[in-house]
């Protein structure tokens, strides 16, 4: 199997190429732009476009959630408005940092001064925002953490 096409291989490039140049070198030649650079050039284009495809799906996965979790608490917006403002809200969530103690806050804020702008369903956006974080956040974490606990059990078993 070709190293390029594991996991993490666009991280894992553009920190080899950045431990390549020395961060005292002053030579005209260095400069952070030709770091990246370099790591893209080493990355197959075939690999670039099979991650950008994976995200744009994930983007739009992400967006039909959200639409359909207002459409389910019947928070009125045409289809339009929906998915501009949608996907303005997970741009300022990219940009603000939270801690994960804080995050359903910050989200539920976000979606209601976002969402506020067009409707008054407060709860309808409440919930949807909840809805949105409990399903991509909380769910996945718990499976894992019993998928997790199930291993660490099979295994005391097996031993015994």
């Amino acid at each position: 199997m070709d190293d390029r096409n594991g996991p993490g291989y666009t991280a894992i490039a553009v920190l080899q190429d950045g431990m390549d140049c020395k961060p005292d070198d002053q030579s005209a030649d260095y400069s952070e732009i030709q770091v990246y650079d370099r790591a893209r050039r080493r990355i197959p284009l075939e690999r670039i476009n099979k991650d950008l495809l994976l995200s744009a799906l994930r983007f739009v996965v992400f967006v039909v959630q959200y639409i359909l979790m207002l459409q389910l608490f019947h928070v009125e917006l045409n289809l339009a408005d929906a998915i501009c403002t949608t996907c303005v809200l997970f741009l300022v969530l990219a940009v603000i940092p939270t801690v994960p103690l804080a995050d359903i806050g910050v989200r539920g804020e976000a979606g209601l001064q976002l969402f506020g702008l067009l409707t008054a369903n407060t709860v309808g956006i409440i919930a949807t925002t909840f809805g949105i974080w409990f399903l991509n956040l909380i769910l996945p974490s718990m499976a894992g953490s019993l998928f997790i606990l199930g291993i660490k059990i099979f295994k005391k078993q097996q031993s015994k």
